[in-house]
């Protein structure tokens, strides 16, 4: 991560507005709030040593899981604004640290990190109609009119009425969009204790409707030397990320797309002041067992820093299946965009609230981290290149189309039921499949009595898959009718069973992608 210095002007006003907090600790008395937040360990050094007096820390434990160290401290209530600035200027972090309500709350969060286990989704790639139907009604343009008024607020500040004001016109203008739709809703998402609310747009499931697919980017903006008043128009961050998000749905509605599962769009509030919108929600969700197969994050698009890269892929704090998933769909669909990989680290943007409860997270990029845009958190974040972020829109499209998939069309004369996404048809593979290593991909086969020539086979790719496969029942580690147990991906099932509901389990001893499954039998 690069290091920009701080201006002699900004730091002496992180110095004045945090002189009273540090001239007096904690244990003297003082009146000043403390609150409890979580933050990488490489920042907390950095702070103790370089800014001390700007944002005093009482340190609690540091927590290590996967080689990531996660704080635990106390600071000033007063000194979250200059720290929000420093994790932008020193490490290139939006937010970069979660703000908690309590300390108990703060150590039940770190100490969860340790046990993040994203749930196993079965990814495939075979709704090509979809994703034209999408991508065709995306207009570069209609983001460049999403950004032009956001960026028209003096600040989309979370604490000031151009903050609520905005968030208002959001929630107002996705409205506008979904009228002729009765399956989609929009909806202010209030926060008790502060004034911007999020805002969410539902378009509810035909065939799966508890079945959840989020796409989201956060609402607010900062002028990190002037937070409550100074100029922020945030063209880039994120005005960029929501108009990525409104011409999704915008897409939806003008193709008639009908998904499959149920499409949350999300505007957070209150990222840059430690990822309250997007933590309270997403800990919500978990709290209400909300079964969400995938979040993508759309947070600055609107800059191309990195030349030879249009779409960055954030590698840390997001499902590695996810991303495979994703970099395939542009393989598959937007074959003329080049991407890559990079870091941004703990708590950098609101995906990591959604990982960091155990759902499966991407944050697609406008640039390598080291390149993003340094005019951000100023008044001179006003570029936006709408050929750009039309990209990121592209990539959206796809995704929803991919994991949301689409309504069936029912043949002339009646209406079938939509096919369960995870049962096999007879001849029909399934393409494009990952998982993480120690995850699985569950199936289910359903074979007429009668039938003869009963195979189920899993080939290609990389990694290794292990398949297992039973009838009547889910198969189990050591609980099977038959288990190849190959080194390579080409795994041959030949059943004698006769008809019945065929399990199956496709299991990453190693990590796999691009793997394709098949079931047949013959009449």
């Amino acid at each position: 991560m690069r290091k920009l210095p701080f201006t002699l002007t900004l730091l002496s006003s992180l110095l004045t507005v945090n002189a009273a907090t540090a001239a007096a600790p904690k244990a003297s008395g003082t009146d000043e709030k403390q609150v409890w937040i979580t933050i990488g360990a490489d920042a907390v050094q950095t702070i103790q040593k370089q800014y001390s007096t700007v944002v005093p820390m009482q340190y609690l434990d540091t927590i290590t899981s996967q080689g990531d160290a996660v704080s635990v401290v106390s600071v000033p209530e007063s000194s979250l604004n200059s720290l929000s600035e420093i994790m932008h200027e020193e490490f290139n972090r939006c937010g970069g640290y979660f703000y908690h309500e309590s300390r108990e709350e703060a150590l039940s969060y770190a100490s969860s990190i340790q046990t993040i286990e994203p749930i196993a989704v079965s990814y495939s790639i075979d709704n090509p109609e979809g994703v034209q139907a999408l991508t065709s009604q995306l207009n570069a343009d209609k983001l460049s009119e999403t950004v032009a008024v956001l960026s028209s607020y003096q600040n989309r500040y979370y604490s000031q009425q151009s903050g609520v004001d905005s968030a208002t016109w959001i929630k107002d203008n996705w409205a506008t969009i979904s009228a002729s739709r009765s399956d989609i809703s929009v909806e202010l998402y209030d926060h008790s204790s502060w004034a911007q609310p999020s805002v969410i747009a539902t378009v509810t499931g035909s065939t799966y409707p508890d079945e959840i697919v989020i796409v989201g980017g956060h609402l607010d903006s900062i002028n990190g030397s002037n937070p409550s008043y100074g100029s922020a128009p945030g063209a880039d961050d994120n005005a960029s990320g929501i108009a990525v998000v409104t011409e999704t749905l915008r897409a939806i509605v003008q193709s008639g797309y009908k998904p499959a599962r149920t499409v949350m769009f999300m505007g957070y509030a209150a990222e840059e002041v430690g990822l309250k919108g997007s933590n309270s929600i997403a800990q919500s969700f978990k709290s209400a067992n909300k079964n969400v197969l995938g979040v993508v994050q759309f947070d600055m698009t609107g800059v191309q820093g990195t030349a030879d890269l249009d779409i960055v892929f954030i590698s840390d704090y997001t499902s590695s299946a996810q991303n495979q998933f994703m970099a395939t769909l542009i393989d598959t669909y937007l074959s003329d965009l080049r991407y890559g990989y990079s870091q941004c680290g703990y708590g950098c943007s609101d995906h990591a609230s959604w990982y960091n409860q155990g759902y499966p997270a991407a944050m697609p990029f406008e640039s390598d981290f080291n390149d993003y845009n340094p005019k951000i958190h100023s008044s001179q974040d006003t570029e936006f290149d709408q050929e750009h972020a039309l990209n990121f829109a592209r990539l959206s499209a796809a995704f929803v189309a991919e994991l949301a998939k689409s309504e069936p069309n029912p043949p002339d004369g009646g209406t079938d039921p939509e096919p369960d996404d995870n049962a096999l048809e007879n001849g029909v593979a399934k393409t494009g499949l990952f998982a993480d290593t120690g995850d699985k991909l569950t199936y289910t086969f359903d074979v007429p009595n009668g039938a003869s020539n009963i195979s189920i086979s899993i080939n290609g790719g990389s990694g290794d898959a292990d398949l297992y496969v039973k009838l009547g029942s889910e198969p189990g580690n050591f609980n099977y009718d038959c288990r190849p147990y190959k080194s390579s991906n080409n795994e041959t099932c030949n059943m004698n069973g006769g008809g019945g509901r065929y399990y199956i389990n496709v299991k990453a001893y190693s990590s796999f992608s691009d793997v394709t499954l098949t079931g047949s039998y013959s009449n």
